[in-house]
């Protein structure tokens, strides 16, 4: 097989296995017809049009600043006290519900026992005597309530009323902020356009919008402001089809150019000159009856005529499974433009390139089995012989899988690894599905060591600041870089580490003298004492009551523990004892042995 047949089998392979993927993904993905389905909705057609809320879509934008929606905390309005010659002839608690004029009572009774108690209702129990006064009867009552309502609770109603459209909106929005929080990486806030409402021929009733883009939810908790902007990195507006069979959507060269027109204005949602015509398109493209409507508000039916609508709106919905559909079309495009297919990729779809199948090893193996510095491993965490393990099979393997249950010592590898990697002159790419996994790698890494690298933890506000300064500093880094200086440097830390490890080995050979002397077997005495050296000291500690040992190192001041003639006979006796008479000792006394 050729070389240029060969390419062209990897790249058909390659697109039947991503488009595979794509399509398993898809179908593994479950169908949400209504926006209302979602954790929470908010339509911009809601906001009040008070002071204290702001809305892009009925507005200008603010100035100096990418607010699509701001949400103020009003303090709620005190109710105006009651006047006091109409006490007990309403329930205060009454008063507090500003949808409704309040009315006083009819009548009270008033028992006679004692004019001074509370007035009783005209539902309670009746005490024996008594009588019950009209309202009918009381014109200066009458008079001091119309001048309360109309003066005082009549105008606190109406700034109630309007405290309530603020608060309710607030409180959703709030609860919003609060879910996000709780339900962490799993679930996003998104922007919503074009609200496509339709019961299609399958009978399903489809309510979801057709353009949705990536957006954040901030507090003040200083002001107690509740603000929607875009991302931090982008709004990246896009099209959602998911809701509908792939037989009922518009067709793929269509739809492939609505998303071209699209990527010029995926950062600018309020651009209606820009947006509106892509909608527009879109509907017509699906139903030669589709029509579109320019409205804010949400349709108040939906019937077998496809209608697109503007209708923005905010919503907090679990991840799906869309950023991965994309790469994985993004890729099949790639490889159709003739981009080469990785080695990895190749792996997995069991080709052997023409050089293997002849006996010559690839250029690509060779540079996978680089073993230039296989021999020093730069950890600068505690390690362990599994994790040099790992350094080892990646040097002669593509990939190498890691897995462990959570407190095993992952991320404490991974920080090693890039560590490592980082001292052979490699570039890291480190991903992960939530950005809290990468904040707990992060605080594992070195801190001389964190400049070099360039870290996104998230799509929030202070991630991209930190994503900046990164930048930043290795741009300040670079500025400032002396070679020779360097240079010297390392070669002096290369002669640090090298002294270092002639220490090490000659305690590692240390450590092995004092092992064998714990395992070794000796022989003294022509075979009286045998075993390990602590075996022996055992047993000469066994005999120290028997004997009178002599010590190994006796002090040179203190005095002999015999006379000059005792050592002389003990030596003369211990050159001339044979064989014989040390047996006959052995058997008469055991513990001689």
């Amino acid at each position: 097989m050729s070389q240029t047949e060969f390419q062209q089998k990897v790249r058909d392979r390659a697109i039947r296995l991503f488009t595979y993927l794509q399509e398993l993904v898809q179908l593994r993905t479950p169908q949400v017809r209504d926006v209302e389905s979602y954790e929470a909705v908010i339509w911009f057609s809601e906001i009040p049009q008070e002071d204290e809320c702001y809305s892009i879509s009925r507005g200008s934008p603010l100035e100096d600043t990418d607010v699509w929606l701001e949400i103020k905390k009003r303090k709620e309005p005190v109710c105006p006290a009651l006047p006091a010659a109409c006490r007990g002839w309403i329930d205060p608690r009454v008063l507090l519900r500003s949808e409704g004029e309040p009315r006083l009572l009819d009548r009270i009774f008033a028992p006679k026992e004692d004019e001074q108690n509370s007035i009783s209702q005209p539902n309670s129990s009746e005490p024996e005597t008594g009588q019950w006064i009209l309202l009918s009867e009381q014109p200066e009552i009458l008079e001091a309530w119309k001048s309360y309502l109309a003066d005082r609770w009549l105008p606190w109603a109406e700034k109630h009323r309007r405290w309530l459209l603020v608060h309710s909106i607030y409180g959703r929005l709030f609860t919003i902020f609060q879910l996000q929080r709780s339900l962490g990486e799993t679930y996003e806030f998104m922007l919503g356009l074009g609200l496509l409402g339709w019961i299609t021929s399958s009978g399903q009733t489809v309510r979801r919008h057709i353009l949705a883009g990536q957006a954040s939810l901030e507090f003040d908790s200083n002001t107690g402001t509740l603000s929607v902007r875009p991302a931090a990195d982008g709004v990246k507006l896009g099209l959602e089809m998911d809701m509908l069979e792939p037989s009922e959507r518009p067709n793929a060269e269509q739809v492939l150019a609505l998303e071209r027109s699209l990527e010029n204005t995926a950062e600018s949602p309020w651009d209606r000159g820009c947006i509106e015509p892509i909608l527009r398109s879109w509907i017509h493209s699906l139903h030669a009856e589709g029509t579109y409507d320019g409205g804010d508000d949400k349709p108040s039916s939906i019937n077998q005529v496809p209608k697109v609508s503007f209708a923005p709106a905010v919503f907090l919905r679990k991840r799906s499974s869309r950023s991965l559909v994309s790469s994985f079309r993004a890729i099949i495009e790639q490889i159709k433009k003739g981009e080469e297919v990785p080695l990895g990729v190749r792996k997995l779809l069991e080709l052997e390139t023409p050089e293997a199948q002849s006996g010559v090893e690839s250029v690509e193996k060779i540079e996978t089995h680089d073993t230039e510095h296989a021999e020093t491993i730069h950890f600068p965490l505690p390690a362990n012989e599994e994790q040099r393990e790992v350094v080892e099979r990646m040097s002669r393997d593509q990939g190498v899988l890691v897995q462990g249950p959570p407190g095993t010592g992952k991320s404490h590898t991974i920080a090693n690894l890039v560590c490592h990697l980082l001292a052979q002159g490699k570039r890291i790419l480190i991903t992960s599905q939530t950005p809290r996994a990468l904040k707990v790698l992060r605080g594992k890494i070195p801190l001389d060591l964190l400049p070099l690298g360039v870290s996104l933890l998230g799509n929030d506000r202070d991630s991209l600041k930190g994503l900046e300064d990164s930048v930043q500093g290795i741009t300040n880094k670079y500025h400032r870089w002396n070679s020779k200086l360097n240079e010297a440097e390392i070669k002096g830390l290369e002669r640090s580490v090298f002294e270092l490890k002639k220490i090490r080995a000659m305690l590692d050979s240390r450590l092995r003298e004092l092992r064998e002397k714990d395992t070794f077997t000796f022989s003294v005495s022509n075979g009286a004492f045998k075993g390990t050296a602590l075996e022996i000291a055992r047993k000469v500690s066994e005999l120290a009551l028997t004997h009178n040992w002599i010590p190994d190192t006796p002090n040179p001041l203190a005095s002999l523990p015999c006379t000059r003639l005792e050592l002389m006979r003990l030596l003369n006796v211990h050159r001339n004892v044979t064989v014989d008479r040390v047996k006959r000792t052995q058997e008469k006394d055991p513990l001689f042995e």
